[in-house]
């Protein structure tokens, strides 16, 4: 394949799923994340790939591996802000990002996905990790647990031990459901 080709190709995959890639990453480096910075990142890992003809290009193969850079470098972005100290735990976006949710399901819609954010950035990073790319992106055991550096085991007894403390927190978690796919549902 060409530069040019590679180029259009690139541009295509790029196009088709940004949102998804952010989508991913959102969530899972935490809401002080520079999420657009990472998204390139991914992007750019994704680039290199291409050049080096390490890509099969194909819909399902694609999606799977820009899932798997972008959790990574997000899981890398929270470890990084844990280990300075950063406080992400407590903030959440401002009202605006919330619009549309409330717009689409009402406010009392929007303020309970909020409050499931909150609770899920609460969770130790191991738990959080582990029941986010488990239970939302649905990535396997054996993904998730070489994504974390774990052994499988710990990723199952994580995602136990996750949706515990969340319902611990607050029961009414049990009926929401975050669509990382872009948003909500």
């Amino acid at each position: 394949m060409n530069l040019d080709e590679l180029d259009a190709e690139f541009s295509h995959w790029y196009r088709a799923y940004k949102p998804s890639v952010r989508a991913v990453i959102a969530p899972l480096a935490g809401p002080g994340a520079d999420v657009d910075a990472l998204t390139q990142e991914t992007f750019e890992r994704f680039y290199r790939m291409l050049l080096n003809d390490e890509v099969r290009l194909e819909p399902l193969h694609v999606k799977r591996l820009l899932r798997k850079i972008a959790s990574g470098k997000a899981i890398d972005a929270w470890r990084k802000a844990a280990r300075h100290g950063e406080d992400c735990l407590e903030t959440l976006p401002d009202a605006s990002a919330w619009s549309s949710v409330a717009r689409i399901y009402g406010p009392e819609a929007a303020f309970a996905y909020a409050e499931m954010l909150r609770a899920i950035n609460a969770l130790s990073d191991e738990l959080r990790a582990a029941l986010l790319l488990r239970e939302y992106l649905g990535f396997s055991r054996e993904d998730t647990a070489q994504v974390l550096g774990v052994k499988r085991a710990s990723v199952s007894a994580n995602v136990r031990r996750a949706k515990q403390r969340l319902l611990e927190q607050d029961p009414q978690l049990a009926h929401l459901r975050l669509n990382l796919e872009g948003g909500t549902a």
